[in-house]
């Protein structure tokens, strides 16, 4: 098999919750078409045509590194994933 798209890209995201909280994400994705259509992407957002993965990690709040996912953080991961990647840029900040 041919190489298909070695680049992984990479994006900051910055969620800013009612409370004023700032919760930052890092999102490493490929999108090409050669890859296979990724289901949970395509069903989170209606009419988008996404071919390869995306991993998402939260970034510690107090030290640099990642820490675990919480369980109101997949909720927060998912309205960026929505609101950010599909624009393809490297640090969105989104207020809910």
């Amino acid at each position: 098999m041919g190489r298909i798209q070695p680049f992984i890209r990479t994006c900051q995201v910055k969620v800013i919750d009612r409370r004023g909280n700032v919760h930052t994400f890092y999102f490493f994705f490929k999108n090409h078409c050669r890859l296979p259509i990724n289901l949970t992407v395509e069903n989170l957002k209606e009419e988008t045509f996404w071919k390869g993965d995306i991993t998402i990690l939260r970034a510690s709040a107090k030290s640099d590194g990642v820490v675990n996912m919480r369980s109101t953080d997949g909720k927060l991961a998912d309205f960026a994933l929505k609101k950010c990647v599909f624009n393809s840029t490297d640090i969105c900040i989104l207020r809910l």
